[in-house]
């Protein structure tokens, strides 16, 4: 999925979600953001905020 399909089955601009994936945000991202973009990616909110393993 690109940038710009995420951000608009999130509804969110696609800068921001760029921003977002190159971890240049000084912010983290609001609970309902997440729950955006976990539910515009079809898994849970613990999965898109589960850690992987070093």
């Amino acid at each position: 999925m690109t940038q710009a399909q995420l951000a608009e089955r999130a509804q969110l601009s696609v800068s921001f979600v760029s921003i977002l994936e190159g971890g240049q945000s000084s912010n983290n991202p609001t609970p309902a953001i997440l729950g955006r973009l976990a539910r515009a990616l079809g898994v849970t909110l613990a999965k898109l905020t589960e850690s992987e393993p070093p």
